[in-house]
C-alpha cells in the first residue's frame, strides 16, 4: 500500500518520500523527483489556479511513467507535498494514478 500526506502532518513518521519540487527546511528524507510537477506547471498554477489545465498536464506526464515500477519502489512509503488534506494538489493526482492501476493509495 502507498500513502500520501502533507509535510506538516507527518512529522516524526517513517518511510517518507517528498514528491514536491521543494521541501521544508526540516525535511531531510527521501525524494522522488519523477513525481514532481514541472517548474512551468507550477508557475502556471500560481498565476492562474486552473485545476483543469493542471490536471490535464500532470496526468499526461504521469502517463509517460511506469506505474508498476513506481508502485513497487514506493510500496509502504508516504508521499509528501505541501498542501493540507482536502486542498487540491498533485499528490491527489498521483494517488488516483496508482488507484486506477489497481494499487491501494490512501491519504493519511
Amino acid at each position: 500500500m502507498i500513502y500520501t500526506g502533507c509535510f506538516f502532518h507527518t512529522i516524526g513518521m517513517e518511510n517518507l518520500v517528498s514528491i514536491a519540487r521543494t521541501a521544508p527546511s526540516f525535511y531531510k528524507g527521501q525524494k522522488c523527483s519523477l513525481l514532481n510537477p514541472s517548474a512551468e506547471l507550477l508557475a502556471h498554477w500560481k498565476k492562474h489556479h486552473d485545476i483543469g489545465y493542471y490536471t490535464q498536464v500532470f496526468e499526461a506526464m504521469l502517463a509517460g511513467l511506469d506505474v508498476h515500477a513506481a508502485a513497487k519502489a514506493l510500496d509502504g512509503k508516504v508521499l509528501l507535498c505541501w498542501e493540507g488534506k482536502g486542498s487540491f494538489c498533485h499528490r491527489q493526482l498521483v494517488a488516483k494514478w496508482f488507484r486506477n492501476a489497481g494499487y491501494k493509495c490512501i491519504e493519511l
